[in-house]
């Protein structure tokens, strides 16, 4: 038989717990979740005023949301999980503030009766993700056509867009600014390209893309206009038939007129030290860079490995390709000894994979499993990360 202080000090335990887990600490300007002010995101994102904070408790939330001011919004205790319900048939998420920045968030399930449901539809000034996760929608993320807008996505995670017939883009940055991407691993799409830009500044760095069904577009697809760097990337494409490319750059229409390039000097693409697996049955027409050439836009593709790839570059015509190739690896065979555990997406090599040459890029982080970077050692070699001789 308990004595009565024991009783009382079980039933103070008893209710420290179920406070910490109702009531956890939030440390924002505006908390979601059991035990604060506001029980849902879309509350505290019509409450929400520049500058502040947001803090959403792990959990699920079947609710959407219009964030039409300046805020960080961030998960707390786990991983808040907002599904299944759009707003402005558009999005599980509507970013319209100047300047929004969201980090431990999972987003699923946008999904409208037109097809183009987005997990984030971007339509305000910079948005930065960090640590999110996106999947089972029809749209991963769309920005509107705006110059002034930025999209920058760190250390995400991408899986599972579907839109039927439709192409579901797992991002989407249309003609922004500028558009970064680094770190992500993206994989598991049906159709649509698994990056597509058409921004007029491109950063796409130490990402992995894994395509296991064939998906019938480029891994990422870019505006051809455009400055662009695509450097340090591990690209896994499969596929028996149609598009086998991996990186295509692509001119753009309007109205069936071809979009000319901005008037810049500093227009160029570089594409470097990316890794490239085929993985299909045999690699018939798949290329590296499907370059549609643009004479004014010089480029270089260096210190690339591809490994079962046909081709590194193909043009239009078939004939030399208009930019500078040079350092790079090109194994027309499969060679899985040359990696760790291909198998399992594992392609950090196991034996040197080749000597790089100088380089207009070079190469600082490496894509570092499951999601994120690492620092890369040296760039001696070819490929998305060093070889390690002594590991």
């Amino acid at each position: 038989m308990f004595h009565k202080s024991a009783y009382l000090t079980l039933l103070l335990a008893i209710g420290l717990m179920i406070g910490a887990a109702i009531g956890e600490e939030c440390d924002a300007d505006l908390c979601v979740g059991p035990g604060h002010e506001y029980a849902l995101p879309s509350e505290a994102a019509r409450h929400a005023r520049d500058g502040q904070t947001v803090g959403i408790l792990a959990g699920n939330y079947e609710d959407c949301a219009v964030w039409r001011t300046s805020v960080s919004i961030r998960g707390i205790g786990g991983r808040p999980h907002i599904h299944d319900k759009i707003c402005g048939r558009k999005a599980v998420w509507i970013t319209q503030g100047a300047h929004i920045e969201i980090e431990n968030v999972e987003l699923s399930g946008g999904r409208t009766s037109a097809g183009t449901g987005n997990a984030i539809r971007h339509e305000g000034g910079t948005l930065i993700l960090r640590d999110v996760v996106i999947h089972g929608n029809q749209v991963g993320i769309m920005t509107n056509h705006r110059e002034e807008q930025a999209l920058e996505v760190y250390d995400s995670h991408f899986y599972g867009q579907h839109a039927g017939r439709r192409l579901a883009h797992s991002i989407y940055a249309g003609r922004i600014g500028r558009f970064v991407a680094m770190g992500n691993y993206l994989h598991d799409g049906r159709s649509g390209h698994f990056i597509k830009t058409v921004a007029n500044d491109n950063h796409i760095a130490y990402n992995q893309i894994v395509d296991e069904h064939g998906t019938d577009t480029h891994l990422v697809d870019i505006w051809a206009c455009s400055k662009t760097v695509v450097v340090g990337n591990v690209l896994v494409k499969t596929g028996t038939s149609g598009n086998l490319n991996f990186i295509g750059l692509t001119p753009r229409r309007s109205r069936g007129e071809l979009l000319p390039c901005p008037d810049a000097e500093d227009r160029f693409a570089a594409i470097a030290y990316n890794t490239a697996v085929f993985t299909g049955p045999r690699p018939l027409w798949s290329t590296l860079v499907q370059h549609r050439h643009i004479p004014e836009v010089p480029w270089e593709v260096s210190n690339n490995l591809a490994v079962h790839v046909g081709r590194l570059t193909r043009t239009p015509d078939d004939g030399e390709p208009p930019g500078r190739v040079a350092g790079n690896v090109h194994h027309e065979d499969s060679r899985p000894e040359l990696f760790r555990d291909p198998e399992r997406h594992d392609f950090r090599p196991a034996q040197p994979p080749g000597g790089s040459t100088a380089s207009a890029i070079v190469p600082l982080h490496e894509f570092a499993a499951p999601r994120g970077t690492r620092s890369r050692d040296s760039v001696d070699n070819v490929g998305a990360h060093a070889y390690e001789s002594d590991r």
